[in-house]
């Protein structure tokens, strides 16, 4: 599971820089207060993470792996099941 917290804290510097950030970026960017409550809750929703994958996709100039955030038994995702059609471990793209 994601550590929305951690994630906000350590890749957009808190709550404030990342409400700015998605603000400069967006049009239909979330208010302070929603942001807010992400942190509150512990909890991004799916569109809102996706832009801020975006921001920092553009800021990196790669794609950034959400591992580091992860927190639980399972990182973020690890899938155990059996061998894909390829004879290994599936991926995405099995």
């Amino acid at each position: 599971m994601l550590d929305a917290r951690h994630f906000i804290t350590d890749a957009f510097g808190g709550v404030r820089p990342l409400y700015e950030t998605l603000q400069r970026v967006s049009d239909a960017a979330p208010s302070i207060d929603v942001v807010s409550k992400w942190y509150q809750r512990d909890s991004i929703p799916g569109d809102g993470l996706v832009l801020m994958l975006c921001v920092l996709e553009a800021r990196e100039g790669k794609p950034v792996s959400i591992g580091h955030w992860c927190k639980g038994d399972w990182g973020c995702v690890y899938l155990n099941t059996k061998h894909g059609s390829t004879g290994q471990q599936p991926n995405v793209f099995d």
